[in-house]
C-alpha cells in the first residue's frame, strides 16, 4: 500500500489546483488533436489505452503529490520547465507533435521540482517515463518501419500458406490468393500492436516486479517478436476467410474483430512466457505486487519538509503555463498558401505537347501509385499522372502528387517507401545536382528499381511552398519561414521516370525531359514546381 503522509503535513489542495488548471489550458487541445486524428488511424490507436495506463500510473501514487515537501529545485525544475515551454510554443504552433507531445514530460517535471521537490518526481517516476509512448514517432519512421514489416509479414503469410497447399503468390505486399487479391495494409504491419504490447509488456513488468535480470531481459526481448508473429497470424486468418467466404467476410466485422483480438493475443503469449519462465528461473521473491515508490517515509519525512507552496509560486507557474499557450496560439499560422495564391489543378498546367516531347496516343504504360489507397485521401489534395514521348520513341512518365497542407502528419511517401511496397528492388540511388539554368539548380534523388524484367530508372524531389527541399528539417525550417506571414505551406512530391535498363540511356531521357518541360514552363510556375532560385 502508498504510504500516506502525516496529515499536519499534506499540501493544501488548493494550491495545487491552479497548477493543475494551467496544465489542462496547455495540453487539452493536444490530446483532443490527438484524438481526432492522429488516433483515429489503424496504426496509432494504442493511444487510448496508454493514456488511460498513465493515468492510472499517476493515480496510483497521487499520495506522494501531498506529501511533505523537500527543498525545492529550483534552478535545475526551471531550466526543465523553459527548456519545455519552448519545445511547447514550437511544436504547438508549428504542427510539430513530437515537439508538443514531448515537451509534457520536462515541463511536469520542473514544475514538480519547483512546487514541490524531487520525491514526488521519484515516486511517479515510471509513469513519467512511461508517458514517452505517447510521442508518435516521426513519419519518416514509421513509413520505413512500415514497408519493411509489411514487406516480411507478406513473406512469412506467402511462404505459410504455400507450404499447406493454398494456391497463392505475392507481389510486393499484394497476396494473390484464389481470385481475390489482398493488399497489406499499412495497419497490417503490425507496427501498431508491437508498440502498445511493448507499452503493456513495460507495465506488466513494472507492476510484477520480478527481482531476476534475465527473465526481465527475456521477456523485454520476447515483446516484440511475440507482437510480429500474433499478427502474421491476423493476417492469415482473414486471407483465409476471404480465401473461404469472400472478400466482403475478409473486409467485415472478422476484419475488426481481428484487429482487436490480435492485441489480446500478444498480450496472453506474453503472459504464457512469463509463467514458462517461473518454471526454469525461480525468483527471489517471488512477487512484489503493486509496490509503491514512496513507501520510503524518509524522504517525505516532517525534519525535511523544508518548503511549503505558496501562492507566489503557483501565480509563476500559472502565468507561464497560460501564456505559453496563448503564445502558442497567436503564432500558429491559419492561413493556407495554396488558397492564397489560387494554385490551378495539375492538370491543368501539363499540355498536351512541348518542345521535343508529347502525350501519347494511349497511355498503357503502368503508373506506379505513388501512395497507398489507404492514405491517399488523407495525405494528399490533388494526384496526376502522365507520360510523355518524345520523337525518338523514348517514354518518360510523370507522377505527382499535391497536398495543401504540409503539417506534420501530412509527409509525402517517398518512391523508396512505396515502389519496395509493390513488389520493386531498388538496385541503385543516390542525390545528384541538377542545373535548370544559371540562376537555379535543384538536388534531386536518383533511384533505379527493378520488379521481374522491368527496369524503371526515376528521379525525384520534393517541395513546400516555392521551396526545394531534401529531409524532414528543411520542411519544418520552411514552414517557420512562411508562419512569419501567417501562411501555410502547400508542398508535393515530384517523380519522374522511365522505363530502361541503361542507366547512361535513362539518365539521358529523364534530365532531357526536366530540362525541356523547365523551359516551356512559364515563370511564375517555375518556382512551384522547381523551387526559387538562388539569390
Amino acid at each position: 500500500m502508498t504510504a500516506s503522509p502525516p496529515l499536519g503535513a499534506r499540501e493544501p489542495p488548493s494550491l495545487l489546483w491552479p497548477i493543475a488548471i494551467g496544465l489542462l489550458v496547455m495540453y487539452l487541445p493536444t490530446y483532443w488533436r490527438l484524438a481526432t486524428t492522429v488516433w483515429t488511424q489503424d496504426d496509432s490507436s494504442h493511444g487510448f489505452i496508454i493514456t488511460a495506463a498513465i493515468a492510472w500510473l499517476f493515480y496510483r501514487e497521487r499520495a506522494a503529490l501531498f506529501a511533505p515537501a523537500v527543498q525545492p529545485r529550483t534552478l535545475t525544475g526551471s531550466m526543465l520547465l523553459a527548456f519545455g515551454l519552448l519545445a511547447y510554443i514550437l511544436g504547438r504552433s508549428q504542427d510539430i507533435l513530437i515537439f508538443e507531445v514531448g515537451s509534457q514530460l520536462p515541463v511536469l517535471i520542473g514544475i514538480l521540482l519547483i512546487a514541490r521537490g524531487t520525491h514526488v518526481v521519484w515516486a511517479w517516476r515510471f509513469a513519467l517515463l512511461f508517458s514517452l509512448f505517447l510521442i508518435p514517432l516521426p513519419s519518416f519512421v514509421v513509413d520505413a518501419l512500415t514497408g519493411v514489416l509489411k514487406q516480411n509479414v507478406s513473406v512469412v503469410v506467402e511462404n505459410a500458406l504455400f507450404f499447406f497447399g493454398y494456391p497463392i503468390s505475392r507481389d510486393g505486399v499484394l497476396l494473390n490468393i484464389g481470385p481475390y487479391k489482398l493488399l497489406v495494409a499499412d495497419a497490417c504491419s503490425g507496427l501498431n500492436s508491437m508498440f502498445s504490447l511493448s507499452a503493456m509488456g513495460a507495465v506488466y513488468l513494472f507492476l510484477i516486479g520480478h527481482k531476476r535480470w534475465l527473465r526481465n531481459s527475456i521477456l523485454i526481448a520476447a515483446i516484440l517478436p511475440i507482437a510480429f508473429l500474433a499478427n502474421v497470424v491476423r493476417v492469415i486468418f482473414l486471407v483465409l476467410v476471404t480465401y473461404y467466404f469472400g472478400d466482403e467476410a475478409g473486409q467485415g466485422f472478422l476484419h475488426d474483430f481481428a484487429s482487436i483480438t490480435v492485441f489480446a493475443a500478444g498480450l496472453l503469449l506474453l503472459l504464457a512466457l512469463d509463467g514458462l519462465l517461473s518454471l526454469v528461473i525461480k525468483p527471489k521473491i517471488e512477487f512484489e505486487a503493486l509496490t509503491s515508490f514512496t513507501k520510503n517515509s524518509d524522504m517525505a519525512s516532517k525534519e525535511n519538509a523544508t518548503f511549503r507552496l505558496n501562492w507566489f509560486v503557483v501565480a509563476i507557474l500559472v502565468s507561464v503555463m497560460t501564456g505559453a499557450s496563448a503564445f502558442a496560439y497567436i503564432a500558429k499560422p491559419t492561413k493556407l498558401m495554396a488558397e492564397t495564391l489560387h494554385r490551378e489543378a495539375l492538370s491543368e498546367e501539363f499540355p498536351k505537347k512541348f518542345n521535343r516531347w508529347s502525350k501519347p496516343q494511349t497511355e498503357n504504360t503502368m503508373l506506379v501509385d505513388p501512395t497507398q489507397a489507404e492514405v491517399l485521401e488523407y495525405l494528399y489534395t490533388e494526384t496526376f499522372g502522365t507520360s510523355y514521348v518524345n520523337k525518338n520513341n523514348h517514354s518518360v512518365m510523370v507522377s505527382i502528387a499535391y497536398g495543401k497542407d504540409q503539417s506534420d502528419g501530412r509527409s509525402v511517401h517517398k518512391p523508396g517507401i512505396c515502389y519496395p511496397a509493390q513488389g520493386f528492388i531498388i538496385l541503385e540511388q543516390r542525390d545528384i545536382s541538377l542545373v535548370l539554368d544559371s540562376h537555379r539548380s535543384i538536388k534531386v534523388r536518383y533511384m533505379k528499381t527493378q520488379r521481374g524484367q522491368r527496369i524503371e530508372p526515376l528521379l525525384y524531389w520534393t517541395t513546400s511552398g516555392d521551396f526545394v527541399y531534401q529531409n524532414i528539417l528543411q520542411r519544418k525550417l520552411i514552414g517557420l519561414k512562411y508562419s512569419e506571414d501567417n501562411l501555410i505551406p502547400d508542398g508535393m512530391i515530384l517523380r519522374v521516370s522511365t522505363i530502361e535498363a541503361d542507366s547512361v540511356v535513362a539518365m539521358d531521357n529523364l534530365t532531357d525531359f526536366i530540362s525541356d518541360w523547365y523551359e516551356s514552363m512559364p515563370e511564375k510556375q517555375r518556382s512551384r514546381y522547381f523551387g526559387t532560385p538562388a539569390p
